[in-house]
């Protein structure tokens, strides 16, 4: 009952002081005469007065030095507040008075209120609580304002102390890295340096051939599902060191095969990837052809660097046939198969693998020389229980 009394001879107090003082005397004579006023419950607005002048001074003169800055500002906007009725000027001052005696009582509100929120303030908020609503938002968005104006000088003197400190080494030619564990590296740069590798194992090999020629046996589904391989092997085999040259052989321009491969591998004619509607045999000698099928008699005991492999490019997982194995013995070219059972123990499912399994296969056993190894890295955990011991 006591907070709601003293509110409203407050209010009662600001509407009085208003009509009868001038704007420049009426807020230090509200000041100077409130401090009778209690402080009890939830209106705790006031201290004593000798505080609340002193504070008062201060944001005046911060105030007055904040608008000698910004006279330009002032003078574009000063027409907002020119048009007010008679009315709206007296409640006008009695909000800048009832601001003062926020800001001096430590009430989270802005340092300065532009003329718009003035407006605001005067034609929105007929409330005190929306009011006070608004201040706590003017004053997050300042403070979040000032602390970005912080950062942005702390950040700039640190490239400022650290420039210094770069040109003083190299006067006295010292000059070594400031970071050298994580260095940056530009995504740019890493792409030239994959297109350096792939090109070079285009002049100088290893070939590695895809044989695209199975289409009839495979549906769209099969084919999506075949692209999405190619495109895996593709970004497993340009991050190594020493990659394979994909060469994609038997590929008809403008079949199912070339429009889903152009689909999903839209910058592929500016990649070091050899496209041909050839077969295979008319691009490289019969007797260093290997095609690698799961049907092969013949088991694979080491990369010859002289050899190309062939991979067959197809989804089989509804085709029975020995398609590859087929197709390499009427065109007599020699036949391999990876030796899974040698060194893996096979639990379930069967041994047609992905392309992407062959071809990290293929990498692994070329760079570490190891079948074991290769196997074990590449194969799914769930189709073998553990590998054997030679």
């Amino acid at each position: 009952m006591a907070g709601m009394i003293a509110r409203c001879f407050v209010r009662i107090s600001f509407r009085s002081m208003c009509y009868e003082l001038s704007p420049s005397s009426y807020a230090s004579s509200f000041l100077c005469t409130n401090t009778l006023l209690p402080s009890t419950g939830g209106w705790r607005y006031f201290r004593s007065s000798s505080a609340i002048l002193c504070n008062q001074a201060t944001k005046t003169s911060t105030m007055l030095d904040q608008c000698t800055n910004s006279s330009v500002a002032t003078e574009n906007s000063a027409g907002l507040l020119a048009d007010l009725t008679p009315e709206e000027s007296k409640r006008l001052k009695v909000l800048k008075l009832e601001y003062d005696v926020l800001y001096s009582s430590g009430v989270r509100v802005p340092n300065v209120v532009s003329d718009e929120e003035w407006l605001y303030l005067l034609r929105q908020c007929s409330s005190f609580s929306s009011r006070k609503k608004r201040y706590v938002y003017l004053f997050k968005t300042e403070k979040s304002i000032d602390n970005q104006r912080l950062k942005a000088r702390i950040n700039q003197q640190k490239q400022d102390e650290k420039r210094a400190h770069i040109k003083q080494m190299q006067k006295e030619g010292q000059l070594t890295f400031l970071n050298s564990f994580m260095l940056f590296v530009q995504d740019q740069t890493m792409n030239r340096s994959y297109q350096n590798n792939l090109a070079y194992a285009m002049m100088n090999g290893p070939h590695l051939v895809f044989d695209f020629s199975f289409e009839h046996v495979m549906s769209d589904h099969e084919l999506t599902n075949l692209i999405k391989q190619i495109q895996q092997c593709h970004g497993d085999n340009k991050v190594v060191r020493e990659p394979f040259h994909f060469h994609f052989c038997n590929l008809t321009p403008g079949s199912r095969t070339d429009q889903k491969l152009h689909r999903g591998m839209q910058n592929l004619d500016s990649l070091p990837i050899s496209v041909t509607r050839q077969n295979y045999t008319d691009c490289y000698p019969k007797e260093s052809l290997v095609y690698l099928s799961p049907n092969a008699p013949t088991l694979l005991k080491k990369l010859d660097p002289d050899d190309v492999y062939i991979v067959g490019g197809i989804v089989d997982r509804a085709v029975e046939d020995p398609l590859t194995f087929a197709k390499a013995k009427k065109e007599n070219i020699r036949t391999a198969r990876f030796p899974l059972d040698k060194y893996v123990k096979w639990v379930q499912g069967s041994k047609s693998l992905t392309l992407n399994q062959v071809v990290n296969i293929l990498i692994d056993l070329r760079r570490s020389n190891d079948w074991k190894e290769a196997l074990v890295k590449n194969l799914p955990k769930r189709k073998f229980a553990e590998t054997w011991i030679d």
